[in-house]
């Protein structure tokens, strides 16, 4: 009995860490779009993240955000730069982690946590 209390507590503990740190990534992503493309884009967070669906999100970001980098270069050229840059390539996970939790088909609305 005490083992499988043990192994209970010991379950919930690692979901909870998992948990925890599916939602640092979300919010990792929230930050690179507030701090890096906010500004380039003019889109609050709700409407740049409704734009696609997950599925089409998660097809943008394929082969090192390719498609994400040709698409959004071309509507905000204000952007390229840094969409083109190897700090995006490190960033692009989480971005993408951030805006398949919110896309259109996920019923989510991203809160804003005022990243200024």
């Amino acid at each position: 009995m005490r083992a499988l209390l043990i192994l209970l507590f010991g379950l919930l503990y690692f979901g909870s860490a998992l948990q925890a740190n599916a939602d640092s990534v979300v919010y990792q992503g929230q930050k690179v779009y507030m701090i890096k493309l906010k500004g380039s884009f003019k889109l609050d967070l709700e409407t740049f993240t409704a734009e696609h669906t997950a599925k089409e999100w998660a097809q943008l970001f394929e082969n090192n955000a390719k498609g994400f980098i040709e698409h959004y270069s071309a509507r905000y050229p204000r952007a390229s730069r840094y969409l083109h840059s190897k700090r995006f390539q490190k960033k692009a996970p989480a971005l993408l982690a951030f805006v398949t939790t919110y896309a259109k088909d996920s019923g989510m609305i991203p809160g804003c946590t005022c990243i200024i």
